[in-house]
């Protein structure tokens, strides 16, 4: 949660509906004043609220009683104080005799009254004390006016930054902050993503997260390069979404959609092979495609008795719309315009609880130890061969859920504003969702952290691996495409709060028609919150009116009348009999047409 850098005062909250649109952002501690000052105003309206109930409650009682009390009714100029009725009620009730007074029907003639009078006194009595309570509880309910803890980041460093590669200089703040940013998306992932979500950590972005859902799908390559066949894949997708989770606040937010297909594809010795490195020594060689030599991946054959139990791993990513990747996979494990990544995972000296079948995570042979071994049983990979993860991405950004579209093939079609004016507000958005999905790939998610993006990894205590499921890959990818909804939301609140622009290198490159972007993006504050602007404005008009109509003023004839009656006698009152007088009217000259279609039914009848 942010304290500072912020957009205070009214702005206009989108995602809400109607009237809560309109928010005043203020500290608590103005918050505080605010909605304490209204609960006080709203109970002071107690007074004027009973002056203007006063009479009709009198009357009410008045036309109840009259019918069967032969007790004459008070005079108009003699009716009693609040409190003093009040007073008569619970006098009444207190030394029984609310069984006299007369409300409801009359009692036998020498009878007491019973429960019927009792309640009616009772119920005369909430009458009267009923619009006090009734303001009570309007003034904890202001305290509703409070709305939410968002606001509109305004930050100076926001921008879009880029690194700058020099060649006789290290790369090391790009290095760091990608594979912070990579880290920290997964993190989030882990903490706000799974089924045992810590609300203390998760708002830190407008929304939790983003909701998607997963299904078995076909094979996502070209070729039938999949291990389970054409149907052997794992599909993950959000569908359409509204960018509006995203923290993005405008009145046509944009949707989009990302999608994640992942799938063990095949080892056949077709694929990998045995070669010799540049030391001599054997090692396993993956011909998936040229990366910076003719196969994609390498690693030994042999295992290092010295070697650190656990997985390493290659990453391998190719992306049809970026010509500078090294990776160039062979036709068939591509996928049409969309991204594809691969990524070869081998096992070092884990023992496993269970037999595994799992392609990527195998453990199909018995761990030996010495003869006086009585332990349980462990299962181990053999073979320093890698088992390999394909995954390929998609996204889509829409004008609305019944389009236009845009997605990974056509993107550059996508409406963009011209340099000599400022961007849209509908433009804003797109380059945002744009920004949003950098990173946003399976590739994205671990290229820089390696083997410690994986589960199976934090899974392993000492040499021993906890029990993993049997499709273990399908864990993996599950988690990929958790930390690339993640990074999504990261990179948003990343660009609208310049976190780059504290790491060397980075220059913004935002250009200055874009600089709509600073201020259109909603994060959780702490220390201020939202006052409903109609809400409030609403309760105060309320508040005011009462007061008004309560106000004594005097007539021609010189005595004072209630400015309720003033304005019913003076305007309500001729308006309703104008009102009621062209109805009238209409209803009359509308006659003929009314018995023309009453006999038009009545034949069809």
């Amino acid at each position: 949660m942010s304290t500072n850098h912020v957009k205070s005062g009214l702005w206009v909250e989108y995602s809400q509906a109607g009237l809560n649109q309109r928010q005043i952002l203020v500290t608590d501690y103005e918050s505080g004043i605010i909605t304490n000052a209204l609960a006080v105003l709203i109970t002071l309206t107690a007074s004027p609220i009973y002056k203007l109930f006063k009479r009709p409650l009198y009357l009410l009682w008045k036309k109840i009683s009259s019918s069967w009390d032969p007790t004459p009714p008070v005079a108009p100029q003699d009716e009693p104080a609040h409190g003093e009725l009040i007073g008569i009620a619970m006098e009444s009730i207190a030394g029984d005799r609310w069984q006299h007074i007369s409300l409801g029907t009359p009692s036998a003639p020498n009878g007491p009254r019973g429960p019927l009078g009792f309640l009616g006194v009772a119920f005369m009595l909430v009458l009267l004390v009923g619009p006090s309570i009734a303001l009570i509880a309007t003034s904890i309910v202001s305290a509703g006016l409070a709305t939410s803890k968002v606001a509109l980041s305004s930050d100076a460093d926001c921008g879009d930054y880029e690194f700058e590669f020099n060649p006789r200089t290290y790369a090391d703040p790009f290095l760091e902050y990608e594979r912070q940013a990579e880290s920290q998306a997964a993190e989030y992932a882990q903490k706000c993503y799974g089924p045992t979500s810590i609300a203390t950590d998760c708002n830190k972005f407008y929304s939790q997260n983003i909701t998607y859902k997963r299904n078995e799908s076909l094979c996502p390559f070209y070729g039938d390069v999949c291990q389970g066949g054409r149907s052997g894949a794992y599909r993950l997708t959000t569908g359409l979404v509204s960018s509006t989770v995203l923290g993005i606040n405008a009145a046509n937010p944009y949707f989009f959609g990302r999608t994640t297909t992942c799938a063990p594809v095949i080892t056949e010795n077709s694929y990998v092979r045995v070669g010799v490195s540049d030391r001599g020594e054997e090692q396993w060689e993956y011909w998936y495609g040229s990366s910076l030599a003719d196969y994609t991946w390498a690693n030994p054959v042999k295992k290092s008795n010295w070697e650190i139990k656990g997985y390493s791993m290659g990453v391998h990513c190719y992306d049809p719309s970026d010509s500078e990747h090294n990776f160039k996979p062979l036709p068939w494990f591509r996928s049409g315009p969309y991204p594809v990544t691969l990524i070869f995972i081998s096992s070092h000296s884990i023992f496993y609880p269970h037999h595994r079948e799992d392609p990527v995570f195998p453990a199909r042979d018995k761990a030996i130890f010495g003869p006086d071994y009585k332990g349980p049983t462990y299962y181990i990979n053999k073979s320093t061969r890698a088992g390999v993860l394909g995954c390929v991405d998609e996204y889509e950004i829409c004008k609305s859920l019944t389009g236009p579209c845009w997605n990974n093939g056509n993107i550059s079609l996508i409406p963009q504003a011209p340099s000599d004016r400022n961007a849209t507000e509908e433009e804003n958005v797109v380059y945002l969702l744009k920004r949003a999905l950098d990173f946003s790939t399976s590739c994205g998610t671990v290229q820089f952290r390696q083997a410690e993006a994986l589960d199976a990894q934090s899974k392993i205590a000492h040499s021993q691996s906890l029990p993993l499921p049997p499709r273990q890959w399908e864990v993996e990818a599950e988690k990929i495409f958790q930390t690339s909804l993640a990074r999504m939301q990261l990179n948003v609140y990343d660009i609208v709060r310049g976190t780059a622009a504290s790491y060397g290198g980075y220059h913004d490159v935002l250009a200055p028609n874009y600089r709509g972007i600073c201020k259109m993006v909603k994060i959780p504050v702490l220390g201020q919150t939202n006052i409903n602007f109609w809400g409030l404005l609403g309760t105060l008009s309320a508040v005011i009116l009462v007061w008004a109509m309560s106000l004594r003023w005097k007539t021609a004839s010189g005595e004072k009348a209630l400015m309720a009656v003033l304005l019913w006698k003076k305007v309500l009152a001729p308006v309703m009999k104008l009102i009621g007088s062209a109805g009238k009217c209409i209803w009359t000259e509308l006659e003929p047409l009314r018995e023309f279609l009453w006999e038009s039914f009545a034949r069809l009848w």
